[in-house]
């Protein structure tokens, strides 16, 4: 028991420290991390979803540090700035250009073609002149599979059965969180990408959990909508609860320290707390789920009342 205590507290300060260094890094240093070209506009908007997003990477990142066992080097942290400011833009070019096209285009010409001001080719190309030779491979092939993914994966709500939403958020998810980890020297070893790969498919459902509300208004289907829909909380908790047993089980067979898997294991008990959380709150929500209510159906992590039940979840074993 008192390991448990141990590394949870270990995994929280280590959680704490690196959301502090980015809040600072927020405040003093993004604006120049990106080094955005002063020709091209960034709208106010645009500014706020880039800090989100970097905020969103910056446990991404911590994770893979205990991982490897080391902090990120100044180079690692600029890429994985520059990737998460490309990725809140991204998704939104492909909100606005999903229902174009169903060819397999290239991330180049899209990115191109929907973003006249240039941002989103400087940002790419950015990030793809401080790679190593070693791993260009492993970012390129993921970011083809993000890219197909969120651009033509989910082309119509129509396809909306379980089969197809369970592929396209492992493929979303799984590729996603890979792609941030090819920043990171050494490249994973298989066992590693295995593992983060089925992290990432917990990661996305966990975000669409979040985001019920927010993806009903826009009209997106997800598994998590598609279940609520139905008022079937129990069985999204269910398919939840055995993807974070898958995760636990694929991060087990990493070559890595057992405290370095007792930390990381630690550090993703932090977003089963939270995820835990929310489906606990939609279940008090009675037998007919009210989903076109933003006041009731989302969880809203900046409330004391929403973070001490966080902590009751921490507080719980398994």
């Amino acid at each position: 028991m008192w390991q448990r205590w141990f590394f949870l507290w270990l995994a929280l300060m280590r959680l704490i420290a690196a959301f502090a260094s980015a809040t600072w890094q927020l405040r003093w240093k993004f604006q120049r991390t990106l080094a955005i070209p002063p020709g091209i506009p960034v709208s106010a908007k645009e500014q706020r979803r880039m800090r989100h997003y970097f905020l969103g990477t910056t446990y991404l990142r911590a994770v893979f540090c205990s991982i490897r066992g080391r902090s990120a080097s100044a180079n690692e942290a600029c890429m994985f700035a520059r990737l998460s400011a490309l990725a809140s833009l991204f998704d939104d070019l492909a909100d606005q250009h999903r229902h174009e096209t169903t060819q397999a285009i290239d991330m180049q010409a899209f990115a191109a073609s929907a973003d006249a001001r240039g941002l989103a080719l400087y940002l790419l190309n950015s990030i793809r002149d401080n790679l190593s030779a070693a791993q260009k491979p492993m970012f390129e092939a993921c970011l083809q599979r993000v890219f197909q993914a969120e651009l033509t994966g989910m082309l119509s709500v129509s396809q909306s059965d379980s089969k197809y939403l369970k592929f396209i958020t492992a493929e979303k998810g799984g590729s996603s969180v890979l792609l941030f980890r090819s920043l990171l020297a050494p490249a994973p070893t298989q066992e590693e990408a295995d593992a983060i790969m089925t992290f990432g498919y917990l990661i996305q459902l966990s975000d669409d959990i979040f985001d019920v509300w927010f993806d009903k208004q826009a009209g997106v289907k997800t598994l998590a909508t598609k279940l609520l829909e139905n008022n079937q909380v129990q069985e999204l908790k269910d398919l939840w609860e055995r993807k974070w047993l898958l995760t636990k089980e694929s991060f087990s067979l990493m070559g890595v320290s057992l405290w370095r898997k007792n930390i990381v294991l630690a550090e993703l008990f932090v977003l089963v707390a939270i995820t835990r959380t929310c489906l606990e709150h939609y279940n008090k929500l009675g037998a007919t789920i009210p989903l076109e209510h933003r006041q009731q159906m989302v969880v809203d992590m900046s409330l004391w009342k929403n973070r001490f039940r966080v902590l009751q979840q921490l507080l719980k074993k398994g």
